[in-house]
Parts: C-alpha cells; sequence; structure tokens
C-alpha cells in the first residue's frame, strides 16, 4: 500500500471524495487533488519524505568514529593536526623552493615545486577535514618550526637547486605518515589509515621525484 493509499485509508469513510483525483496532467504534485484537505495530505507526505530521506542521508555520511570512546577521540584528533601542522610547514618549504628557484636551466625544476604544492595543498585540506570530522578543530599552528630557513631563505638560495632538500623533507613528511597510519589502525580508526595510506603512497612518489631531480 503506498503512503497516498494509506492516508486514503485513515479518513473517515464519508469523506471518500477528499483525495479524488481531479485528472490534471500537471506537473505539480498538489494539483492531482481536488480539495484544501488532499493538498494537505500531500504536503504532509512530501515534507514526510524529505525528511526520512534526510535522515538516511545523515546516517550514511555518520562513520564509525562516532563510536570512539572520547580518550581516542581526542588522540585521533590531535594525530591528525600533528601531521596537518607538519603539511603546511612542508607546503611552506615547497613555496620557498619554488620561489628561489629562477635558474632558467631550473625551469622545469621550479614546475614540480609548483605542481607538489598543489598536491600538498589537497593533503592539507583531507587532513584538516577529517580532524573536523573526528569532532576537532582543524590546527596547524601547534608544532610549525622553520627549522629549515637558513637553507631555503639563505643569502644564497636564489643559486641553489633545492630538490635534495624538497626531496629530504618529503622523507622525514612520509615516515611520519607512515607512524600515523599504524597508530590510526591501533584505534581502529579505518577511515584516517586509509586516508594516510593514500597520501604516504602520494608523498613517496615526490620523493622518488625530487630524489632523481
Amino acid at each position: 500500500m503506498s503512503e497516498l493509499s494509506a492516508a486514503q485509508a485513515s479518513l473517515p469513510e464519508d469523506r471518500p471524495a477528499l483525495l479524488k483525483p481531479t485528472g490534471h496532467n500537471s506537473l505539480d504534485p498538489l494539483a492531482s487533488f481536488s480539495t484544501d484537505s488532499g493538498k494537505l495530505i500531500a504536503v504532509y507526505l512530501f515534507f514526510r519524505r524529505c525528511f526520512l530521506n534526510r535522515l538516511s542521508l545523515e546516517e550514511q555520511m555518520s562513520t564509525v568514529t562516532d563510536n570512539f570512546p572520547e580518550r581516542a577521540r581526542n588522540a585521533l584528533i590531535k594525530l591528525c593536526n600533528d601531521r596537518l601542522a607538519d603539511a603546511v610547514d612542508l607546503q611552506l618549504q615547497c613555496k620557498h623552493a619554488y620561489w628561489n628557484t629562477i635558474d632558467p636551466d631550473l625551469a622545469r625544476l621550479r614546475e614540480l615545486f609548483n605542481e607538489l604544492n598543489e598536491s600538498l595543498e589537497c593533503y592539507i585540506d583531507r587532513i584538516a577535514e577529517r580532524a573536523i570530522e573526528l569532532g576537532g578543530v582543524a590546527d596547524s599552528t601547534e608544532r610549525v618550526e622553520a627549522t629549515w630557513s637558513h637553507v631555503l631563505c639563505s643569502p644564497d638560495a636564489l643559486c641553489r637547486n633545492h630538490a635534495p632538500t624538497i626531496a629530504s623533507a618529503l622523507a622525514s613528511f612520509g615516515e611520519l605518515v607512515r607512524k600515523t597510519i599504524d597508530t590510526a589502525n591501533e584505534f581502529s580508526d579505518s577511515v584516517s589509515a586509509e586516508m594516510f595510506t593514500e597520501i604516504s603512497e602520494g608523498v613517496d612518489n615526490w620523493r622518488r621525484t625530487f630524489a632523481a631531480a
């Protein structure tokens, strides 16, 4: 029995005409009912379906993180924010390498720095979004320390090939990400583990690219 049939059946027997179809072919879902009462029921059914669809969508968007105890959730949020800070720091290194690579003979390398920056931007957004999904606030400022400025911002920076520096930075970040995967698995957070695994693979590909540049 359809929702409309059920609604009709619930009406008193002496009011069958309330939901009598008019035979109108309009696309208006309310036009097929001949009375205001029929329209009210149609409106009710329409919004009821919308409400149920919304509940279904919210359930689909919900993840297993809803079942994490508070301690585990807080640890995972910190884990994401630690890697977020590292990723932002790595991106900043990449931008400095891009800015300070002006030798025409290194034009292709400069393009690679720019492409890497785009990839890092994607990693940063994904990690930040995961921290929020876990119920936290994305914060990349906790551990940022520009320990690399003496290389990428030195007076002779414009004369250097920064590929080895970036390759080394990618290797260090990749190692941190692999440890993060293990920790996420320990907390049974398969969503975070899968995300960091994909990031790790991308970082390793970039490391090999710059190591060979």
